[in-house]
């Protein structure tokens, strides 16, 4: 919002995980949540957290090394319908996948849509923790009898309906789409942040340095690369103001994952010495728990393995 609306207050911004089109993916966030409470079905966390296991596991070797981590998120084409029926350890007693959790996890992944199928917003990257307490957008809790799914979204209450005693778990599809829409329509110009024109930015000079990690599950990263792209068919010479990055396995945190340090050294380089960055150096453990360090490639780029440890930087390169 900074670059977009007051580009004359700033030389140098770096925006980790931004809230990019805000009133869009608050409704990635509600939508495994609203899934559920049309199925008026709700599986177990330890449903979700194997599937999320398993699809890591599945694709973690594709782009030839094995840590714990979907590199490449674009070669995964795992199915959750591929695991219903598997027995599994949940909380010291035998449970069974569900095709239900299979149908939450896929929706999850593929994001709002429409009663009609249209897109309405991005899903959530393969890998990502979906049940992770506070952010993760399945929260269903459960007792002896039974689970239900959490949470009665205060944006939807106190902005969109403007009622306190609002229940989302009780609308209907064409009810969903029209409270999609009202928020689009009413807060966009406000909290949109989603203006690709930054023209303003560049013409005083202005730089900026955007990462997102792949497994954020606050915010689908996928919302960055949208941003990111309509930047760039505006004006496709923006990487010479603009440069952003993809975080394979960084979640919504510092830490959470192989992740660039929280510091303001990128930026202050390109814009008090003028070296605009190619990649960004991440550390911290990856899926396996194994410390590693590896640079993070400009957009579009990813990262190839050259050889050699894994663990370390020098063994990958970006194309």
């Amino acid at each position: 919002m900074l670059a977009q609306r007051y580009p004359q207050d700033y030389d140098g911004i770096i925006a980790l995980f931004p809230a990019t089109n805000w009133v869009k993916f608050f409704w990635a966030s509600y939508w495994p949540k609203f899934v559920m409470d049309e199925k008026g079905v709700y599986p177990k966390p330890c449903e979700f957290e194997v599937i999320t296991a398993e699809v890591t596991s599945a694709c973690d070797k594709l782009d030839g090394v094995e840590d714990g981590i979907i590199s490449r998120l674009d070669l995964c084409n795992f199915d959750p319908h591929k695991v219903v029926g598997n027995v599994i350890d949940c909380d010291g007693t035998k449970a069974t996948i569900s095709s239900a959790a299979a149908d939450i996890t896929q929706a999850t992944w593929d994001g709002p849509r429409s009663s009609t199928g249209e897109f309405q917003w991005y899903g959530y990257g393969k890998g990502t923790d979906l049940t992770q307490a506070i952010t993760g957008p399945i929260q269903v809790k459960c007792n002896e009898d039974s689970c239900k799914a959490e949470g009665n979204p205060v944006w939807v209450r106190y902005w969109v309906k403007k009622d306190p005693s609002f229940d989302i778990s009780k609308i209907t599809h064409q009810e969903w789409d029209d409270l999609v829409h009202a928020s689009i329509n009413e807060f966009d110009s406000i909290i949109g942040t989603s203006d690709p024109d930054l023209s303003a930015f560049k013409r005083r000079s202005g730089r900026m340095i955007n990462w997102h990690g792949t497994v954020d599950a606050a915010i689908p990263f996928n919302g960055s690369t949208d941003y990111y792209d309509r930047v760039l068919a505006k004006d496709p010479e923006a990487r010479d103001y603009y440069r952003f990055f993809v975080a394979p396995g960084a979640g919504h945190c510092f830490n959470c994952g192989p992740s660039p340090p929280f510091s303001m050294d990128p930026i202050i380089h390109w814009v008090e010495d003028g070296v605009a960055p190619d990649t960004l150096r991440a550390s911290g453990a990856n899926g396996l728990g194994v410390h590693m360090e590896r640079d993070i490639c400009m957009y579009p780029g990813i990262q190839h393995y050259l050889g050699g440890d894994p663990n370390v930087a020098s063994s990958f390169k970006c194309v």
